[in-house]
């Protein structure tokens, strides 16, 4: 989870927003065991650097550029990105 699971008053959300988003394919990524230790339950703007040096592209690619900070408008342009290379890789071609 880029938004953490457990939802703090520090982030810009409203805890029902936060309920709302969190489990939301455009709030989830890849991690190793490690990487998961590194950014933990920290603020969700605070952990892209460390996602920048991922082993996995997919999470390395995380950004946002909302003023607001991790918000829905990250999560929404996130999962349309993903929902695009989703259906690029396993498109099916028109017989």
């Amino acid at each position: 989870h880029i938004l953490p699971r457990s939802y703090n008053k520090k982030f810009t959300l409203t805890e029902k927003d936060h309920n709302a988003l969190r489990d939301r394919l455009g709030n989830l990524t890849i991690l190793s065991d490690s990487e998961q230790q590194d950014v933990g339950a920290k603020d969700p703007l605070n952990k892209i650097p460390s996602y920048k040096k991922s082993e996995y592209k997919i999470t390395k690619e995380i950004e946002c550029t909302s003023k607001n900070g991790w918000d829905n408008e990250c999560i929404e342009q996130r999962q349309d990105a993903l929902s695009k290379t989703a259906a690029a890789i396993w498109s099916i071609p028109n017989i």
